[in-house]
C-alpha cells in the first residue's frame, strides 16, 4: 500500500481533501510502505478560507539498526514518502 493508501484506509480519504489536485500533480505519498505516522492538526492554510483539519502522513521505513521510523525529511524521494492534506471543518448545525 502506498502512503495515501493508508490515509485513506485510516479515514482520511485524499481525494477528498481541498488541496487533492496539488497532491495527484505532485505525487506525493506514492511510496509503498508497511505502515505510516499520522498527525492530525488544526490550521488556517488558505488565506481566505477557515480553519481545516490538517492530516499529514509519513512512511514508517526500517533503519540499519532495526528500528522502524518515519522517513526523513531531505533524503532522497522524500517527496513519495509523505503527504499533508486540508480537509474542512463540517460545522455543527
Amino acid at each position: 500500500m502506498t502512503v495515501l493508501d493508508h490515509m485513506k484506509a485510516a479515514g482520511y480519504d485524499p481525494n477528498a481533501a481541498r488541496n487533492a489536485d496539488d497532491l495527484r500533480r505532485m505525487g506525493v505519498g506514492t511510496m509503498e510502505c508497511e505502515s505510516i505516522q499520522l498527525r492530525t492538526f488544526r490550521c488556517r492554510p488558505y488565506q481566505y478560507e477557515g480553519e481545516m483539519l490538517a492530516v499529514e502522513a509519513t512512511a514508517m521505513v526500517p533503519f540499519t539498526d532495526g528500528t522502524q521510523r518515519p522517513y526523513p525529511d531531505g533524503w532522497p524521494s522524500s517527496i513519495k514518502a509523505s503527504a499533508m492534506a486540508f480537509f474542512r471543518i463540517k460545522e455543527d448545525e
